[in-house]
């Protein structure tokens, strides 16, 4: 009986559960699928003659909870993001309310930035960070011999 059961496809099917599940999970569902996830950063970098320039796709996400720094070769982007939703009824009662909040940090080995000329714009859920290339190499130092 047990492998008549386990042969038929569709042997975990039961009507009930499944219009159960559908009515519980449908709303919480429908919210999570409009939002965008933090977690996919999107990123393209080009590198030019004289500066990088990196594209990250946030859509959704405000300019105030993105947060850029350059230290030691690395650009660092951060963004963090919270979002509530309400759900209600042909009444106006509340039958869901949820909260979620999301965090993704990237970082990106960019040598020789000079990083008192990096600049950032945000646009249609684009960031774009210019971060131009020193003109020469500051790492560097003449050694005299004595």
């Amino acid at each position: 009986m047990s492998d008549e059961l386990m042969q038929m496809d569709n042997w975990l099917d039961d009507p009930f559960f499944d219009e159960l599940s559908r009515r519980f999970f449908t709303p919480f569902t429908d919210a999570r699928a409009t939002a965008t996830p933090v977690g996919a950063l999107r990123t393209d970098i080009q590198e030019q003659d004289d500066r990088y320039v990196a594209t990250v796709d946030v859509p959704g996400v405000n300019k105030d909870d993105i947060h850029l720094s350059y230290r030691d070769n690395v650009l660092t982007v951060n963004v963090n993001r919270q979002a509530e939703q309400s759900q209600r009824d042909d009444h106006g009662q509340t039958l869901m309310h949820e909260r979620s909040a999301e965090s993704m940090t990237r970082d990106f080995e960019l040598p020789h930035v000079d990083a008192a000329k990096i600049k950032a714009a945000y646009r249609d859920g684009v960031l774009t960070i210019t971060l131009p290339k020193v003109t020469q190499d500051v790492d560097q130092h003449q050694i005299d011999i004595q």
